[in-house]
């Protein structure tokens, strides 16, 4: 659990920002009347009490890669696992789930999230994928899509990002795509002038969030690698 510096008595166990620092996903943990103030406060001015900017502190005495954080937060050196800004709050969703009543007493489970999440956005190409992951990967684990000495939690989850990955490729793409061409465009060697963009975004706990887009280059790329053969219908044979 990480520690939500601007509310007392609420606890994260995964939070992740967007490709513009602001909140994307939060699970968070506390008693009733805690989790409605810090639901409520996100709505607030910041004059009034509100909160503008979330700061999320890792337990004193607690490994950076046991709580398997994926990236750290832009311009961070406060020592907090991630600090993000709220942004509109008017965008976000919530919902909540009751515990069954512990030593703790009523404990509420809620989960703040960017509807962006669920649907991809048609109109600017872009989305997410968005993956619950093992918590004991260390950091980078899941970075890019092309072999690694990894173990196998690692591996597991990383083919599951690359397959979630093409699947929104071919939904937001504007031209048909073959399958035989995914390691073109998004594999370890793709140009890096294809048009599409994928940018893993700052994270902490068991979760991972890859944004994927798609600029107006990337069906005069495919076009173009089409013809010069350099994507084909059928992947090149390979001793």
């Amino acid at each position: 659990m990480y520690v939500l510096e601007e509310q007392s008595d609420v606890f994260v166990d995964a939070a992740a920002a967007d490709h513009r620092n602001q909140l994307l996903f939060v699970s968070a943990f506390g008693r009733d009347t805690s989790i409605q103030q810090f639901m409520a406060r996100l709505h607030e001015a910041r004059r009034e009490g509100g909160i503008e900017q979330m700061s999320l502190r890792r337990p004193a005495g607690a490994e950076a890669w046991l709580l398997g954080e994926s990236a750290g937060s832009p311009g961070n050196n406060t020592g907090a696992a991630l600090q993000l800004f709220v942004g509109d709050p008017r965008r976000l969703e919530k919902h909540t789930g009751r515990l069954p009543r512990g030593l703790l007493g009523n404990l509420v489970h809620a989960w703040i999230f960017d509807p962006a999440l669920l649907e991809a956005d048609h109109a600017t190409r872009s989305g997410w994928v968005f993956e619950r992951v093992p918590s004991n990967l260390a950091p980078g684990a899941l970075t890019g899509f092309g072999p690694q000495s990894a173990g196998n939690d690692a591996a597991a989850a990383r083919r599951q990002i690359a397959d979630r990955c093409w699947l929104l490729v071919k939904q937001l793409s504007p031209v048909p795509l073959l399958d035989a061409w995914r390691e073109g465009l998004i594999g370890p060697n793709a140009s890096a002038a294809n048009g599409l963009a994928l940018t893993t975004s700052p994270c902490i706990g068991p979760v991972h969030a890859l944004r994927v887009e798609i600029s107006e280059a990337f069906a005069r790329y495919v076009s173009e690698a089409v013809r010069c053969g350099a994507l084909r219908e059928t992947p090149p044979f390979t001793h």
